[in-house]
């Protein structure tokens, strides 16, 4: 009996490090470049982040902004930040909803490599999901997200 409780435990405590250890290495990388480049940090509290990519359809981006802008109109979130290599890809709609963070080396593609818009949601300083937002699954990530 002591075995198969003993036994348990230990599946369990190894089931919680892999899911605690998903994103282990990107947050290090990211938590690095946050770091560098805006010396600043993953926060505590749950915050989204967008970043575009050099490497994109145009007109998918600007439409999904445009959702995202029309979507934080209605219902504002605090905690969002767009990481960018232009400022001027973002909509003045949605630069005043969000933070709007500049980037002209796109250093922020080393980390990951995105297409079009990478969303990295993080909660207590570490990533828990990255999402590729492509035009097919842009409607559905922004729902769930936002």
């Amino acid at each position: 009996m002591q075995t198969k409780i003993l036994g348990l435990v230990l599946l369990c405590s190894i089931l919680l490090q892999s899911c605690t250890s998903k994103y282990t290495e990107q947050t290090r990388s990211f938590q690095q470049y946050l770091g560098s480049v805006f010396h600043d940090k993953i926060p505590e509290n749950q915050h989204i982040y967008l970043l575009i990519a050099q490497f994109r359809c145009e007109g998918c981006v600007e439409l999904t902004l445009d959702k995202l802008a029309d979507k934080l109109s209605k219902n504002p979130k605090t905690g969002v930040s767009i990481i960018t290599y232009n400022e001027k890809l973002i909509p003045v709609s949605l630069s005043r909803k969000v933070e709007v963070l500049l980037d002209r080396n796109s250093g922020y593609e080393t980390i990951q490599s995105i297409a079009n818009i990478a969303l990295i949601k993080t909660d207590k300083g570490k990533i828990l999901t990255i999402k590729m937002m492509n035009l097919d699954d842009s409607d559905q990530i922004i729902k769930e997200e936002f």
